[in-house]
């Protein structure tokens, strides 16, 4: 988007710079399996992912829980009746607002901050913590917020469809990646594709990126043509020793080559 500052000067505002790029695609749209792994990306490991997938959601139960455990003495004495005396007049009903208000902020600042880094960043305080790194998986680069935000929008919808069984088919569908990417359903609904960056290449690391770009892109290096030696051929060796001892030396200090056999004497005319 782009606005026009005070003295006309054009000024370009992105809201959320998705990675655009399609070097890793195929010409059929598909995610390019060998360019990816020429450039040194490793896939993530099931073991890795569930493990900061696991961290990720013991942060969360550890602000959620709280707030539910405060309502708990309201909840235990709600009488039978349609009343509102629970509500109203209820003695621990105050303290229970306040705790369950505390954690639901918290919550909520929780998931919007590991979506922010999600998008931006790749990582989430799980995968900081296992190496993982989220990438786009056609330009290898950040994912952006926008398609993190469809990723967990989806796993809501479908925890709350189907309470906690839900969601479990979202996580369990890396194991059944036909590329062997350990790409999931969510990773295939936001365009991700997950990375273990300790074990591989980091494509958030530029520099690293585009050496790898210019390794796997660069034209092979020519065949080394043979040049014809200059040296002494060695295929007769006594020969060609022979042949370059000197056997004498010229007086223009010239070496000169084997002497001539003397000839027999020519006898004089008459």
């Amino acid at each position: 988007m782009t606005e026009a500052a005070p003295g006309g000067v054009a000024v370009s505002v992105t809201l959320d710079n998705d990675e655009t790029d399609a070097v890793g695609l195929r010409p059929d749209g598909r995610p390019d399996q060998e360019y990816a792994a020429a450039l040194g990306l490793i896939p993530a490991s099931p073991m890795r992912r569930s493990l900061a997938f696991a961290i990720d959601f013991a942060i969360w139960l550890a602000l959620f829980v709280p707030g539910v455990l405060a309502t708990v003495p309201v909840w235990s004495r709600l009488p039978l009746g349609l009343t509102t005396y629970w509500l109203r007049d209820h003695p621990a009903f105050g303290a229970a607002a306040v705790g369950f208000g505390v954690s639901q902020g918290l919550v909520l600042a929780s998931v919007l901050v590991q979506l922010i880094l999600h998008g931006r960043k790749g990582i989430t305080v799980g995968k900081a913590i296992f190496g993982l790194r989220s990438v786009s998986v056609a330009g290898f680069g950040r994912p952006g917020f926008r398609r993190i935000v469809l990723r967990a929008a989806v796993f809501l919808a479908a925890a709350l469809v189907i309470p906690v069984l839900g969601a479990v088919p979202l996580l369990l569908s890396p194991l059944w990646d036909k590329e062997r990417r350990g790409r999931g359903w969510l990773d295939v609904i936001g365009g991700t594709w997950l990375l273990d960056v300790r074990a591989g290449l980091d494509p958030v690391n530029t520099k690293q990126l585009r050496h790898a770009r210019k390794a796997v892109t660069a034209a092979p290096a020519a065949a080394h043509t043979r040049m014809p030696s200059l040296a002494t051929r060695t295929d007769d060796a006594a020969g060609a020793a022979a042949a370059f001892v000197p056997g004498q030396r010229s007086r223009s200090g010239v070496v000169a080559g084997p002497a001539a056999e003397p000839s027999a004497p020519v006898a004089p005319a008459p």
